[in-house]
């Protein structure tokens, strides 16, 4: 474990009040800002933990074991503090020195962005902005329009810029009414007619960083993809030792141990087995693309093989949490069980597109046009 045990306690204590409260408490977010969570990805000059992605995976795993919700805001949050290192270098060098700078917001294209000299004047509204209460700064894909209307590219696609702006800037809209994952407080939020400077565009392409660390040499996709898997990966390993604890629990009834619990230890150790097998895997990837990226080699199949790992894992995890939960009880179905808590993040997360699998889909139209 990679988090402190009195943070771990701090952690454990505020999990359902956070869900009570639909956001982070203000001790999650005290203990996160100490501890530089938001800031995993940032450099060291700029009060950040510049942990390589190796370490910052682990860590992240490790806090979506003790909260899912937590880790969740805190991988995306972390994840948007990320473009530091491809936003205009000085205002970077400007806004992160402030502890609690904190980036968020969405990757959809949506809105329209008109060019005005200097800049664009932006108006829309966008999905799913994870931790939106403590966010300083909200990011966005928008899409270009001129007098002729939508902006088309070179490939023929719509065409579209990446802002940040200040939070002053936009109105949230708190529509974040989820059965899990509720702190991440993920609300939409609107521009009207903001005038967004040149300044404030950027692109997360591998050609465009603005810093120097190797971190942002890593392509954005393969990042997203093993940081959110991280959270999948801790909150499944969560769910099966809670499981585990049920099976002890209600194997002392000698009965439910004959009809169920056998079967039931059994099942969990061969599941336990195959998901470690997946697991570390994936991290041997994740730390041979990092070592090839230091070493300058291509990467290419790894991030291939991360990408359809990684996809795998999620809907490997997805069916066996429907195939173990149906023997928990019915005391887990109480929401304030951890079992029950654990459960409603892991089918709530699983409704990302990211890591969505079409593995045994009948209609990809409707995976597709998912939210």
């Amino acid at each position: 474990m990679l988090i402190k045990k009195v943070d771990e306690e701090i952690v454990k204590a505020n999990m359902r009040n956070s869900i009570e409260k639909q956001c982070l408490t203000e001790e999650q977010l005290t203990l996160a800002y100490r501890e530089k969570w938001f800031k995993l990805w940032v450099p060291q000059e700029l009060g950040g933990k510049e942990l390589t992605l190796v370490d910052g995976v682990r860590f992240l795993e490790d806090l979506a074991y003790l909260d899912g919700s937590l880790g969740w805001t805190v991988t995306l949050c972390a994840g948007a503090n990320l473009f530091v290192g491809f936003i205009d270098r000085q205002i970077g060098q400007e806004l992160f020195r402030d502890e609690r700078v904190c980036l968020g917001g969405s990757g959809m294209p949506n809105g329209q962005a008109i060019a005005k000299e200097g800049g664009y004047v932006v108006s829309g509204q966008w999905k799913y902005a994870t931790g939106s209460p403590h966010l300083t700064h909200f990011t966005a894909n928008v899409n270009l329009f001129d007098s002729r209307g939508a902006v088309i590219d070179d490939e023929g696609n719509p065409a579209y810029i990446t802002i940040f702006v200040h939070r002053d800037s936009v109105a949230v809209v708190k529509d974040w009414y989820t059965f899990g994952l509720e702190s991440t407080a993920s609300h939409s939020f609107v521009l009207d007619h903001v005038f967004v400077p040149e300044n404030q565009v950027y692109s997360l392409s591998p050609e465009r960083v603005t810093r120097e660390e190797v971190l942002y040499k890593y392509p954005f996709i393969p990042f997203a993809e093993v940081t959110l898997l991280a959270n999948y990966m801790g909150m499944f390993s969560r769910f099966l030792d809670l499981v585990e604890d049920v099976v002890a629990r209600r194997g002392l009834s000698t009965n439910w141990k004959i009809t169920y619990g056998n079967y039931l230890m059994e099942l969990l150790r061969d599941i336990t087995a195959d998901f470690q097998e997946m697991r570390q895997a994936v991290h041997a990837d994740i730390m041979l693309s990092w070592d090839n990226l230091l070493e300058k080699q291509d990467n290419t199949d790894v991030y291939l093989r991360i990408a359809e790992n990684s996809r795998s894992i999620v809907s490997f995890l997805e069916k066996k949490v429907v195939m173990l939960y149906p023997f928990c009880g019915i005391a887990a179905a109480q929401r304030d069980q951890e079992l029950n808590i654990v459960f409603r993040n892991i089918f709530t997360a699983t409704q990302h597109s990211l890591l969505l699998s079409k593995e045994g889909s009948l209609d990809t139209k409707t995976i597709d046009s998912r939210d």
